[in-house]
């Protein structure tokens, strides 16, 4: 089990627990270090909005949004490419994807899910992004 992040209205962690080498979102209550699982399948790259909206990657290249109701939604799909992280500011989502052709950055709004994509340079990946939408990278990657 390792931390993806936590939730802003409670005491509870978001990590990805590990069974039979498969990553499965869950919360972990700090409390009472009870573990309860948000989905039923693999699912990878998990992270929140800020008003706890559960994002997700299934198959390594869908975009899923995890809906209060228990149902999914997706956001988008890839087709020859694959989604590497997910990552959250108070107004995107970012999706760090790679393909043949290097990594770029996909900026969803989160208001209408309006899709804008970055290349990045050559050897260089999505590390982070920060509270003001800045992208860190990772450089000198070697595919």
């Amino acid at each position: 089990m390792y931390i993806r992040d936590c939730f802003s209205r409670e005491d509870i962690l978001l990590v990805n627990q590990i069974i039979n080498g498969q990553r499965f979102p869950a919360k972990l209550i700090l409390d009472s270090g009870f573990l309860t699982p948000l989905v039923e399948h693999p699912a990878s790259c998990a992270t929140l909005a800020q008003d706890d909206t559960l994002f997700y990657v299934k198959d390594d290249t869908q975009l899923i949004r995890h809906l209060t109701n228990g149902g999914k939604q997706t956001v988008h799909s890839l087709s020859s490419r694959r989604y590497d992280d997910l990552f959250t500011s108070r107004d995107f989502l970012y999706a760090s994807v790679q393909g043949a052709d290097g990594f770029y950055i996909q900026r969803f709004d989160l208001k209408n899910f309006d899709i804008t994509t970055h290349t990045l340079e050559d050897n260089t990946m999505l590390a982070v992004i920060t509270s003001s939408d800045e992208a860190w990278q990772y450089v000198d990657i070697k595919k």
